[in-house]
């Protein structure tokens, strides 16, 4: 019955105005001898008388509903309060469980934003219900910000996750490279180009922890790279390997199986100005 109220009023203004234009384009199309059956004209002509009954009956309704009406209307605006302090809970909540931190690594990441975009699904779901409830009570339907800026910000998360992946992915592949075969040019035009990437996502996401271990991921790649192309001089010797060692706090053998990851796993990155000072001796 209330939603037959609520179309009633909210179909009033367009109803009223609706049927003299029609008769209007059927007088034009008589004029070029397009005629329109009796049927349609005789509805028009009774159409106006028949609406304002819909309308009289629709007040008769809602005057004899008005106590029901009030009454379940200030339910309503008390159930309102209610999820309004459930979604500002679930906002909090958001903040605290969502894959902000770098540290919470790839596979609980992924877990956690699919957890989060349900959660958000099914506010999103009760929201509307509860603004159609709104809506038939001639209340002023709710928006919450809180619900807004969560989805927002997990489809932001969830792009720089993405990213990340890549940025990964990619120097994984990289690490099986065999030390003769490192083509040290290309890595980095590579490198830079993930790194134009990284800074192409969204400026909102730059505050986070999950972006600052991403672009300390190309970042850190980007130094050691070209430190890596220092130590493919042809000057090194066994002497400068050894200092190597000593500067990184590390030992490995340069063999045949020697690759881009032993060197990755050097954390060259630290000890930039040291490896430096290695090769020019």
């Amino acid at each position: 019955m209330l939603e037959c109220i609520r179309d009633v009023k909210k179909n009033t203004k367009r109803f009223d105005t609706m049927v003299e234009p029609l008769k209007e384009y059927t007088q034009l199309l008589k004029r070029f001898g397009i005629m329109i059956p009796e049927a349609i004209v005789t509805a028009m002509e009774e159409a106006p008388d028949k609406w304002d009954s819909v309308k009289h009956n629709m007040f008769e309704v809602k005057e004899k509903l008005n106590d029901l009406y009030n009454r379940e209307g200030d339910k309503l605006k008390r159930k309102t309060l209610d999820y309004g302090k459930e979604v500002t809970a679930f906002r909090a909540e958001f903040q605290k469980e969502a894959p902000f931190k770098y540290q919470v690594g790839f596979d609980t990441a992924y877990v956690k934003l699919e957890e989060q975009q349900a959660v958000i699904g099914e506010f999103s779901r009760r929201t509307l219900e509860l603004q159609e409830a709104q809506m038939l009570y001639e209340l002023v339907p709710s928006h919450y910000k809180e619900l807004t800026d969560s989805s927002k910000e997990l489809a932001l998360l969830k792009s720089c996750w993405d990213m990340g992946q890549l940025v990964v992915y990619s120097f994984d592949d990289w690490r099986s490279l065999l030390w003769d075969s490192i083509d040290t040019e290309y890595l980095m035009n590579e490198a830079r180009k993930l790194k134009e990437s990284v800074r192409r996502l969204d400026k909102k996401v730059r505050i986070w922890d999950t972006y600052k271990g991403i672009e300390d991921e190309v970042n850190n790649m980007m130094v050691s790279l070209p430190l890596i192309q220092q130590l493919k001089s042809p000057s090194m010797r066994q002497r400068h390997w050894k200092e190597l060692m000593m500067v990184t706090g590390t030992s490995f053998t340069l063999d045949s199986s020697f690759c881009l990851a032993d060197l990755i796993a050097l954390e060259l990155h630290r000890f930039e100005e040291d490896v430096e000072g290695v090769v020019i001796k």
